[in-house]
C-alpha cells in the first residue's frame, strides 16, 4: 500500500488458528484506541464463534450471532455502545438491546 503521509503496513491472515493465537493476543496486548477497539471485540467475538465452530450448528444461532456482530462493525458505534461491551474468558458479552 502506498500512502504519501503514513507508512502503512498490510498483514493478511487466513487460517482461524492464527486469528485466535496470535491476531487476537497481538490487539488484546496492544490495544487499539478508540472506536475501532469495539469493532476489534466485535471481530474478537466472531472468530471464536468460528474457533469453536458454533457457527455451523444447525440451529443457526452461531450464524445469526456473526451476522449481528457484523451488522455492528458496519454501523456507527454510538457512545453509548462502549459501555455495552465487556470480554470474559474470550467470550464477549453485550447488550443486544442497542
Amino acid at each position: 500500500m502506498n500512502y504519501k503521509k503514513r507508512s502503512v503496513c498490510e498483514y493478511i491472515v487466513t487460517k482461524i488458528d492464527h486469528i485466535v493465537e496470535h491476531i487476537i493476543p497481538f490487539f488484546d496486548k496492544h490495544p487499539i484506541l478508540g472506536s475501532k477497539h469495539l469493532n476489534f471485540l466485535d471481530f474478537k467475538s466472531a472468530a471464536y464463534i468460528i474457533k469453536n465452530k458454533e457457527h455451523l450448528n444447525k440451529n443457526g444461532l452461531g450464524l445469526e450471532k456473526i451476522l449481528q456482530l457484523k451488522r455492528r462493525i458496519t454501523s456507527l458505534y454510538s457512545d453509548k455502545a462502549m459501555n455495552n461491551h465487556s470480554v470474559v474468558d474470550g467470550t464477549e458479552k453485550f447488550d443486544q438491546k442497542r
